[in-house]
């Protein structure tokens, strides 16, 4: 038998090796399962692991070589050569006689061509490593194997085909989706792996199933029972399949899942209305991808019946796809003034059922009527405060309609977050203001207590008595100004405070918390405000006021 190595220079390892090469080829053909190390010779290789074992030249950066990689017990020349499986012909040689030391680990690649650059067939190779040293000689040798082809799956069938359906109750509908898959034209005694995914409509993977391993003319029958689908619609069945070399190929399949049933609504009624007159009728439609039958249920709960049966709707018509329905919904049905659920069940042509609930509260009963809190007579600042009692059982649906002289009125919802008290500004002179409550059915009041407050516009300094932290000095002109100086003393003439105000206005507020210039609190007594204002146009006023401060 001839060796071929294919070697510029043979005698680098010498006759013996070439000998010995010989016979280590001769013994892998025989089936030797060991590197074949001279009698009495100590064994030089330790190891040698050859990852992948299956690999595919083909540049798809997957898998496109094989690494070999082996120690040495001691310093060794060493070769590694790659040889074909049914000859003694070496492919290639990837180490020619190199001496190498036992302090690592060694590998080396090979890319899949011969020694000419050819990409070598696809079939099973030989990876054999030779090592010498001054005394003894070992080899190692193991499969390898090239793999190009890329193997085929179809999806040969799926049932139910179209549409699945796996929460009906229906008991003529599959509860479980079948799906039948097989390899076509695979590598010879190749096997693969499955991956069979379920995605959603945007893309995201819903279930991933077990890798499988099959051999090469294998099939298999998946089964599913839906439960993790997120979501109803059309969704993608996605069969791939990888050798072990790192070929892949993938089919599909479209499948319509679903999950929902039809969709109902009605549109003379929202959810959680509060109603003084009810309707006469409950109109609404439904409607499925699939179609639906041409029923839809009803039925009416209170908080003591609470599940009474559904009732067949008599009132309904096909118009296209879409089943539209009216229902009986007045006092012949709601006879009490309580909060009823209506609720409606529709069927697609699958047998998935939706429900939809709708409360209705029925209310004829006028809400009590608020009390406004008497102001004083005379107040000197346009800007007053409305505040009052609101009954307890105001809703924050219901709204207050405040009425003030001719003005237009205002509408606030007093159960609203800063609406009540309602800041309002008061005509000069005498100002009437009274309001009223509507509640969320349409219910009116009566109306409140009228309250009346006159607006002196007249010019000078105004302090309440007493006067207490936090209130306003008031302080009215008759033109604008640039600045307004408040100072505050005691009845011995000692300074307590100086406040300053610089709006251009003629109706001046000024906010005093009752401390004095050293952060200390003022003593209850009477105390004197000098207010000196200066005109926009040029000229001042002084006005000067006792009161009593009242912590």
């Amino acid at each position: 038998m001839t060796v071929n190595h294919r070697r510029k220079n043979t005698s680098i390892l010498g006759p013996r090796l070439v000998v010995s090469l010989v016979i280590t080829l001769l013994a892998l053909i025989a089936g030797q399962p060991r590197g074949v190390v001279g009698a009495g010779e100590a064994v030089l290789i330790e190891y040698l692991r050859v990852v992948p074992r299956y690999f595919s030249p083909n540049g798809d950066a997957t898998r496109d070589s094989v690494t070999f990689s082996y120690a040495l017990a001691e310093s060794a020349t060493v070769s590694v050569f790659v040889v074909e499986k049914d000859s003694t012909t070496i492919l290639k040689t990837l180490i020619d006689g190199v001496a190498q030391e036992p302090i690592t680990e060694y590998s080396v690649s090979w890319d899949g061509r011969d020694s000419g650059g050819s990409l070598a067939a696809e079939d099973t190779f030989l990876v054999l490593v030779t090592a010498q040293s001054s005394t003894s000689f070992d080899t190692e040798f193991s499969n390898v194997f090239v793999d190009v082809t890329t193997p085929q799956v179809m999806i040969t069938d799926v049932f139910p085909p179209d549409v699945f359906a796996p929460e009906s109750p229906d008991t003529t509908q599959p509860s479980k989706l079948d799906i039948t898959y097989q390899l076509t034209d695979p590598p010879p005694s190749d096997s693969v792996r499955v991956i069979l995914i379920i995605n959603d409509p945007g893309g995201d993977r819903v279930q991933d199933f077990p890798e499988r391993f099959l051999p090469a003319n294998g099939g298999l029958k998946e089964t599913w029972d839906g439960a993790s689908a997120v979501e109803d619609g059309l969704h993608r069945i996605s069969v791939t399949v990888t050798d072990r070399a790192g070929n892949s190929s993938a089919a599909f399949y479209p499948i319509d899942i679903d999950l929902d049933g039809p969709e109902i609504a009605v549109t003379n009624l929202e959810n959680g209305a509060v109603l003084q007159v009810l309707p006469d009728s409950l109109y609404g439609w439904t409607w499925h991808r699939h179609g639906v039958y041409d029923s839809v249920w009803v039925r009416y709960a209170t908080p003591v019946i609470q599940n009474p049966p559904f009732e067949q709707i008599l009132t309904t018509y096909f118009r296209s796809d879409t089943l539209f329905f009216s229902a009986a919904l007045a006092d012949s049905i709601l006879e009490e003034e309580i909060k009823y659920t209506v609720g409606l069940k529709t069927r697609d042509r699958l047998g998935l059922y939706r429900t939809l609930s709708l409360d209705v509260t029925w209310d004829q009963t006028s809400p009590p009527p608020p009390l406004l809190t008497h102001p004083p007579p005379v107040v000197h600042s346009p800007d007053f405060l409305l505040d009052g009692v609101i009954d307890p059982s105001i809703g924050f649906e219901d709204i207050m309609i405040i009425y003030h002289n001719d003005a237009a009125p205002d509408t606030i919802f007093p159960k609203g977050p800063g609406q009540w008290p309602h800041a309002l500004t008061l005509d000069p002179g005498l100002n009437r203001i009274w309001a009223e409550i509507v509640d969320e059915a349409g219910n009116t009041s009566g109306p409140s207590n009228t309250i009346e407050v006159t607006l002196d516009t007249s010019m000078g300094l105004f302090i309440l008595q007493p006067f207490r932290p936090n209130d306003s000095f008031q302080i009215n002109l008759a033109e604008p100004t640039i600045a307004v100086t408040l100072r505050i003393y005691d009845m011995s003439g000692n300074l307590v405070e100086m406040l300053y105000n610089q709006d251009s206005s003629t109706n001046i507020s000024i906010l005093w918390d009752g401390l004095n210039g050293d952060n200390e609190q003022v003593k209850k007594g009477p105390l004197v405000a000098v207010a000196h204002v200066k005109y926009t146009g040029g000229g001042d006023l002084v006005f000067r006021e006792i009161f009593l401060f009242e912590p």
